[in-house]
């Protein structure tokens, strides 16, 4: 069966609500601002706003600025559309130039365009400052800067004009075996190698502060601290001991020790046979000795060198240049001889050979390093002849 009813209305809301803005604030402020928009009709709830008991208020707490439409419905689902403007919230602090927050400068000029400032410094009472003021005395500082509505601007720095402190270096000394720098906290080091001792850079790399360098070769360190500022110190490992071009034997002349390549070196000790002699650079050398000379390169490696200064002739005894013998023993203990008489080749001669043929004699006595002892003498086993007398004769005259 079939029922139709016939519904007439004749009150039905076709009408959007009138709405009205409020804002708690339409000066600049550094605060939330609170806009209320109010109904003449109760509203359906808005997403983001409180709606109040009777349904006619919404409420919402703006924290930066907008622009923005918000649409509102009545009950009847009537639309209303209502713009909300906020332009007067300012909450970020005045904008600072020529000084960043936590970093460390020589000197620093910091500038603004609106707001007072103070300066603290380490820890001190805080006093006025003035945009494009310099600032370059050591110290931690705190500036802040406040705008009109009380917006604040911190900023905390450092002035550093300290030199940086190098430790592990010689004064005046630029080569080493080994070298550990030491340097203190902050600081920055860059060790640089160079190729050869040249001014190719074979690597670059951050080393801590007591951290042994032992290889051979040539270095820069720079160092920076946080202000930037920055020291270097060139430098050479250097193992190798120094190389004595001067041969160790024995000399028969003086002797001046030489190194190679003309290398720079402080003597360490000279002994003379087994004595100690005073000797400060490598100076000719001329007594008579054994001698241990040591010298050390500007790294410290050490190299010694052994030698002897022998300027003396063999002694031969049994014979004396000049004199004139019937035979003669030649004796001597050290180097070679030869032997020569006459006008005939000198020949070897053995000590203690006898030497007894009639003859003019040069015998050469040369030891290991080539003094020689030079002794003329003459072997004569004839009798005088004598003339003018008899043997036995008998005479009345002079004869």
């Amino acid at each position: 069966n079939t029922k139709v009813v016939h519904v007439s209305v004749t009150n039905a809301d076709s009408v959007a609500p009138t709405l009205d803005i409020n804002y708690s604030e339409t000066e600049p402020t550094n605060g939330d601002v609170t806009v209320t928009i109010t109904s003449n009709e109760a509203l359906r709830p808005v997403d983001g706003w409180e709606l109040s008991e009777d349904a006619k208020t919404l409420t919402k707490v703006y924290e930066e600025n907008v622009t923005e439409t918000i649409k509102v419905y009545d009950l009847a689902g009537n639309e209303a559309s209502q713009e909300v403007k906020i332009e007067n919230i300012d909450k970020e602090g005045p904008a600072v130039e020529g000084v960043k927050d936590g970093e460390s400068y020589t000197s620093v000029t910091p500038t603004f365009t609106e707001g007072t400032a103070t300066l603290q410094k380490d820890n001190g009472a805080a006093e006025e400052y003035t945009s494009g003021t310099a600032i370059s005395e050591d110290g931690t500082y705190v500036l802040v800067v406040t705008d009109a509505l009380g917006n604040e601007t911190e900023i905390k720095f450092t002035i550093n004009n300290q030199p940086i402190e190098l430790g592990g270096f010689e004064e005046g000394k630029d080569s080493y075996k080994e070298v550990m720098p030491t340097f203190g906290e902050g600081i920055t080091a860059m060790l640089t190698k160079y190729v050869d001792g040249g001014d190719t850079e074979e690597s670059t790399r951050a080393i801590k502060s007591g951290e042994q360098i032992a290889i051979e070769g040539s270095y820069k360190l720079v160092l920076t601290n946080s202000a930037g500022t920055t020291t270097e110190r060139t430098f050479t490992i250097d193992r190798t001991a120094p190389e004595f071009t001067t041969e160790a034997k024995t000399y028969n002349t003086s002797v001046t020790p030489a190194i190679a390549n003309s290398e720079t070196v402080t003597v360490v000790s000279l002994t003379r046979d087994g004595e100690p002699v005073e000797y400060d650079a490598l100076a000719e050398i001329s007594e008579e000795g054994s001698y241990v000379l040591t010298v050390a390169d500007e790294a410290g490696n050490e190299a010694t060198l052994r030698f002897a200064i022998d300027k003396t002739a063999p002694t031969v005894e049994g014979v004396e240049d000049g004199l004139s013998y019937k035979t003669v023993t030649p004796v001597f203990e050290e180097g070679t001889a030869t032997l020569k008489k006459d006008s005939e080749e000198a020949q070897p001669f053995v000590s203690g050979t006898k030497i007894d043929a009639d003859g003019s004699y040069v015998l050469v006595v040369t030891d290991s390093v080539g003094n020689a002892a030079t002794i003329n003498f003459t072997i004569d086993n004839t009798a005088p002849e004598i003339t003018g007398v008899t043997d036995d004769g008998i005479y009345n005259t002079s004869v």
